[in-house]
């Protein structure tokens, strides 16, 4: 009866070294997925996060160019306006240059009249 011990015996062995790294094989492929899983969730959240700041960055850019494209305007409607009174002043003051030219032709030629005839 020995013999058939070691005979059961060796089989049962083999038989049971196989499902220890069947069970082990399994084991490492189920930590290998929860690794894949775990890098996939860091990916995930990592990618959410840069989506989130690149959308804070946009956000940022815009309200920074609205305010300096507003001040711009600004300046450039106060230069306008400022172009513009000097356009109407200039031309109030070419008109009363004309007015005075005017006038001083008249005395020229009242002048020259004055003196034609003594």
């Amino acid at each position: 009866m020995p013999g058939n011990a070691a005979m059961f015996l060796g089989p049962a062995l083999s038989l049971f070294a196989v499902a220890t790294d069947a069970y082990s094989m399994h084991q490492e492929k189920q930590r290998e997925q929860k690794m894949a899983d775990i890098r996939h969730d860091i990916t995930s959240q990592f990618q959410s996060i840069a989506k989130d700041l690149e959308n804070q960055i946009h956000l940022q850019l815009w309200e920074f160019e609205q305010q300096v494209y507003g001040e711009i305007d600004k300046q450039i409607a106060a230069a306008r306006q400022h172009e513009e009174s000097a356009i109407a002043a200039s031309n109030i003051w070419v008109k009363q240059l004309a007015e005075i030219r005017k006038d001083f032709d008249l005395i020229l030629r009242y002048i020259s009249k004055a003196t034609e005839n003594p």
